[in-house]
């Protein structure tokens, strides 16, 4: 196992830089100042840095990280995720599939023409999508493996024979013959009952349902400015019944980790269509979940899909009960 870190310092490239011990000098070449884009008020210019590296060197980055200087800790925050090798995983588990890092993601240019999206309730934000037509996408990297930012998943046509061989299905792109669309069914459901997941209790008059939140193992204050010290943001993995883990290879949950509004009475007609102007939908559709079997991945891998990225997840019992739910 190794640890992917990504770390927002306090000061500039040169000044965090000029801090590091030399056992960290590694990290010089992964440093790099964050451009804001669009500057709000005032700027100060921060470094960035994201970073593969080993559990006790992580450890080694949080203990300097946390060093004071002008009264505030050199590293704002760090977040933490566990970065697994497939044999450090059993074979009948399944893993979370995670949008590949570093990599342009592909463009929808006829995203309204292509999705469709309806309000799913009349009390609240959540909405049904469909796709009614091909993707006709912008991409820019040749990586075999990539995700839109609306959360589709495309292919090259050198993984085709291995995803056809664990039962995934294609769906081809408009002007595009090197890459298809990934068909992703939603056909698992995680527990809600078992950490990290935490159920909101702001529960929708209309559908009865409740928003999902996925927390992390945090110390620290991670959205203030002026809390001094570091904040160390951990991710953690989801757990899923074992029947739910049976006869399929990559799935979607129809759950999604997203605080939706609520209304005591109805705000817009289920089954309209959500205005195309709306920006929430995007963070909605790209905070779902989708998972792929252990050897699907490993298959992936070796026909050449190295930008794969995954994180594991839990098979429990079916019948585990967690504080009295099950």
């Amino acid at each position: 196992m190794r640890i992917v870190a990504s770390i927002i310092f306090r000061y500039s490239r040169e000044i965090t830089i000029s801090f590091l011990p030399k056992s960290l000098y590694f990290l010089v070449p992964d440093i790099v100042s964050d451009d804001p884009g669009i500057v709000f008020g005032d700027y100060v210019e921060r470094a960035i840095c994201n970073v593969e590296t080993t559990s006790l060197v992580a450890e080694e980055l949080i203990e300097w990280g946390s060093s004071i200087y002008q009264s505030k800790s050199i590293i704002k925050s760090i977040v933490i995720d566990e970065k697994y090798d497939f044999d450090d995983i059993e074979d009948n588990s399944f893993v979370e599939i995670l949008m590949p890092g570093l990599i342009e993601s592909p463009v929808i240019k006829n995203f309204n023409k292509t999705i469709e999206l309806r309000w799913a309730c009349d009390h609240c934000e959540r909405i049904a999508d469909k796709q009614i037509s091909d993707l006709n996408l912008k991409i820019s990297s040749k990586s075999k493996l990539q995700q839109t930012y609306h959360w589709e998943w495309i292919a090259h046509k050198s993984l085709y024979d291995t995803l056809e061989s664990f039962g995934v299905a294609l769906r081809p792109l408009k002007k595009n013959d090197d890459y298809s669309q990934i068909i992703v069914p939603r056909a698992f459901r995680f527990r809600v009952d078992i950490d990290p997941v935490v159920v909101l209790n702001n529960i929708c008059p209309g559908c009865q349902n409740h928003s999902l939140y996925r927390s992390r193992e945090v110390v620290g204050d991670v959205g203030d400015d002026e809390y001094p010290t570091i904040s160390i943001n951990r991710e953690r993995p989801i757990s899923i019944s074992r029947n739910e883990a049976v006869g399929v290879s990559w799935a979607r949950s129809p759950q999604a980790f997203y605080t939706f509004s609520v209304s005591d009475r109805p705000w817009h007609k289920s089954g309209n269509k959500v205005p195309s102007h709306d920006i929430f939908p995007i963070y909605y559709l790209r905070s779902r979940v989708d998972v792929i079997s252990i050897e699907l991945a490993r298959a992936l891998w070796e026909a050449g899909a190295h930008d794969i990225k995954f994180r594991r997840t839990h098979i429990v019992p079916d019948n585990l009960v967690i504080d009295g739910l099950s």
